[in-house]
């Protein structure tokens, strides 16, 4: 593992710790390589969230199930 980090590029001035991690030859997401040998490759695939999400029943009914 790499020498964590802090970055501060977040709305409103907000921060994040990041690290970097050795070892793995891709990152997957909804199909799409969003990183090979530590290389973003440009997919960025997924939304952003912001503020408290509400579960519906049937999401939560099978969230813990």
């Amino acid at each position: 593992m790499g020498e964590p980090w802090v970055a501060a590029d977040l709305p409103a001035g907000g921060k994040r710790l990041l690290q970097k991690a050795d070892g793995y030859v891709a990152t997957i997401k909804s199909g799409a390589v969003t990183f090979r040998d530590g290389v973003m490759q440009g997919p960025t695939p997924g939304g952003l969230i912001r503020g408290p999400q509400v579960l519906a029943h049937s999401e939560l009914h099978s969230a813990s199930g």
